[in-house]
């Protein structure tokens, strides 16, 4: 250091610092993301609901696999006011799939579900 500026061991001394700050603040502070742990899928070719832990595994592979036909007809819905909608980034799997126009919407994304209460799809 004895060939360095003044202005230079400044320089290092601000960098030194700043990445101790964003050091600290990654392992020790920060917000962290809220992901949810679950989510609630429809089959499209008969209303059944269920629901999909995606805790220890963070994606679902859409459309995902009916636990009870085998087949992958599961798509994800949310609540939007007071009635239920597969999630826009699904729709357009629609097209690719056999579903019965009774339980789906094709226009909006709204479903008709069946009345009993989403049983786990998996694990």
């Amino acid at each position: 250091m004895d060939g360095m500026k003044p202005w230079q061991i400044g320089l290092f001394i601000v960098a030194v610092v700043v990445l101790g700050g964003s050091l600290a603040f990654s392992f020790l502070g920060g917000s962290s993301v809220n992901l949810k742990d679950s989510h609630i899928l429809i089959d499209v070719t008969n209303g059944d609901r269920f629901t999909f832990s995606t805790r220890g595994r963070r994606a679902m592979a859409l459309p995902e696999k009916n636990p009870d036909s085998g087949e992958y007809t599961l798509l994800p819905i949310i609540e939007n006011d007071d009635s239920w909608v597969i999630v826009p980034r699904a729709m357009g799997m629609l097209e690719n799939m056999e579903y019965s126009s009774v339980v789906v919407n094709s226009q909006s994304g709204a479903v008709e579900y069946s009345d009993k209460a989403p049983r786990r799809a998996r694990p």
